[in-house]
């Protein structure tokens, strides 16, 4: 018998698995088939007790290097104690290495862990711990860490941020700024001014003199009583100016439909104010807010809504917000879960700019019931929405729940998932995986890919990616005969973000033609060749102005470089035959229009056996 928790809807869900010992004979045979594009960084870090659920939170530095794994149920030194181990990467290793010891709860049903966050430099460490009794029982509190490096340990910096009573569970949230000197720290069960149970979150700065952290302003209350009985989520933008608020039991749209609000820092006043209006969830029961993440500067806010059944009951979907100025305006679809019971939106984590969005559906069953996926989007300006970026990380086996928790590098390319009900070395140990962007489905990407002829002797290469910020460029290939490529030019990423690209050639380098993307990671996809069609160029003549009242201006799209004019009246007299180049053509036909009467004439140009002409009307 082996029992999952979940806590989803206000109480904990209970999904009850019997393992056959064959079927555990064939799990423990099975490896996880992951895509290409996503490939697993380092070994599997592993919980070492059974039950501890190692993996249940996950947090990353900026650049990926540095992972943080909570255990809140972590038993050894005390029920649900709860510890933190954090990994940094060993390039000559090629795998993860602990960072300092673990940091242990202080006391017995602390749950430490439940909750934490690092800063962009992976130095600050805060940790949530809202089962802590110091300020009564479960009022909860966080503490932060500093990485010393010269002791090569963590040591708390400050005093722990205490909950104010009992039962505030402070800690059950936190978040920490990228630049380390700010702290949000939610207490979901404070009885604030709008009721029982309304919550609350704190705001705290590092003071450096007093070497203190000090309440910015007041505590943000909780809309309405018992909007803290389910989950609540909060997220900082990178100078901790901005906060995100995700409240997944407030009622605002219907019962449990959720609501996110977002505050700014006002320095003149020194008080949050909110930014705009409530982003309430869709739909009754969505529990809108359950996670929610920030860009860096605090314009774009993800929101999970894991109980959304837009794909079937309970298929979650997540939504993501821009700031623009005035009011949230969402950008794109919807990110729907791919079925019914897959709580996508149960996790989710944006990338420093806000344009790459890691979900987490810890009930998918794409690798068996409950093995959970991690799915990563970005944002693409060519189809005006979310792009899955290569292929699904499924779990391992059935009953991992992997996306749990999430976390992504500022650049979008390294990820972090929790699995907190992996059975490596005991039942329910749990773990940490890490994937990073190797060799994505390139051609998925390539949303265009044309060859037009656009002279008599070039050829013009366009096309459009739909995200592209991995690569480095583009070789441009040719062949004669469609089997035999040669590299004709090289097209960089633009770096301002523009998806459109051109490349021009000279007709004669080939027929066929393809597109080599090339990553900075040094792998490759080649496009499918195209080829110009056998519809032959179409040659064009110019005579400008028209009517003209004495002078015109002649240009032609023929083969070659001398050309012969010929210019006849309407009974099909010839006035005039020129032979040379387009200025001396230019300079014997308005010779001739100095003499002529008003009146239509024929000019037509020749070259290469090509043929061309066009009407000219004289009026003076």
């Amino acid at each position: 018998m082996k029992l999952h928790f979940i806590y989803l809807r206000n109480h904990y869900i209970i999904t009850t698995k019997l393992i056959a010992s064959i079927l555990l004979i064939t799990q423990a045979l099975g490896v996880a088939q992951n895509p290409m594009g996503w490939q697993k960084l380092g070994n599997k870090i592993k919980g070492s007790l059974g039950n501890e659920n190692a993996g249940k939170t996950v947090a990353m530095s900026a650049d990926g290097l540095t992972v943080v794994m909570g255990s809140p149920d972590y038993d050894q030194k005390g029920n649900d104690r709860g510890r933190v181990v954090v990994y940094a990467w060993d390039k000559d290793k090629n795998d993860w290495q602990q960072k300092g010891k673990s940091i242990i709860g202080e006391a017995r049903v602390d749950q430490a862990g439940r909750t934490l966050a690092i800063s962009g430099n992976g130095t600050r460490l805060i940790v949530g711990a809202p089962g802590n009794d110091g300020n009564g029982e479960s009022s909860g509190h966080a503490r932060v860490y500093q990485w010393n490096d010269l002791a090569q340990a963590w040591q708390q910096l400050g005093a722990a941020i205490e909950g104010i009573r009992f039962g505030d569970r402070a800690g059950y949230s936190v978040d920490i700024a990228a630049n380390g000197n700010v702290v949000a720290v939610a207490a979901r069960l404070h009885n604030g001014k709008n009721g029982s149970n309304s919550g609350h979150t704190r705001l705290f700065e590092w003071n450096e003199t007093k070497e203190n952290w000090q309440l910015l302003g007041t505590a943000i209350d909780g809309e309405a009583a018992s909007d803290g009985v389910s989950d609540y989520a909060i997220a900082l933008s990178a100078t901790g100016q901005r906060v995100a608020i995700g409240v997944s039991a407030n009622d605002g749209n219907g019962t449990n439909s959720g609501h996110t609000r977002i505050f700014e820092w006002n320095q003149t006043s020194s008080h949050w104010q909110q930014l705009g209006a409530d982003i309430d969830g869709a739909a009754r029961g969505d529990l809108s807010g359950y996670a929610v993440d920030l860009s860096a500067d605090g314009t774009v806010v993800a929101i999970g809504s894991p109980a959304n059944d837009d794909q079937g009951s309970n298929s979650g979907h997540t939504r993501i917000y821009k700031w623009n100025g005035t009011v949230w305006q969402l950008l794109g679809n919807p990110i729907t879960g791919e079925a019914a019971r897959d709580n996508a939106g149960a996790a989710v984590a944006l990338s420093a700019n806000g344009l790459t969005v890691v979900v987490g559906a810890p009930e998918n069953d794409g690798n068996g019931e409950d093995s959970g996926q991690v799915r990563v989007y970005e944002w693409s300006n060519t189809v005006a929405g979310w792009v899955q970026l290569a292929g699904d990380i499924d779990g391992d086996t059935a009953g991992d729940f992997l996306g749990n928790s999430v976390a992504v590098s500022a650049d979008g390319t390294i990820v972090a998932t929790g699995v907190p009900f992996s059975d490596d070395i005991g039942l329910n140990n749990g773990a940490l995986l890490a994937y990073r962007l190797m060799n994505p489905a390139l051609a998925t990407l390539l949303h265009s890919f044309k060859v037009q002829q656009t002279s008599a002797q070039t050829v013009l290469l366009s096309w459009i990616m739909n995200a592209a910020h991995y690569l480095k460029g583009f070789m441009v290939e040719a062949s004669y005969d469609g089997g035999s490529f040669e590299a004709v030019g090289f097209v960089p990423i633009h770096q301002g973000g523009q998806p459109y690209y051109q490349y021009q050639l000279p007709i004669s380098r080939g027929k066929y033609y393809r597109i080599r993307q090339m990553s900075q990671q040094g792998s490759e996809q080649v496009s499918q060749w195209q080829t110009l069609t056998s519809t032959p160029y179409a040659y064009t003549m110019q005579l400008s102005p028209n009517p003209c009242q004495g002078r015109v201006s002649l240009r032609v799209n023929l083969p070659g470089k001398s050309f012969k004019l010929m210019v006849y009246n309407l009974q099909g007299v010839t006035l005039l035959i020129a032979q040379g180049d387009l200025l001396a053509l230019n300079q014997q036909l308005n010779s001739g229009l100095s003499q002529w009467k008003n009146g239509v004439y024929l000019c037509r140009v020749i070259a290469q056996k090509q043929v061309i002409q066009q009407r000219l009307v004289l009026e003076r």
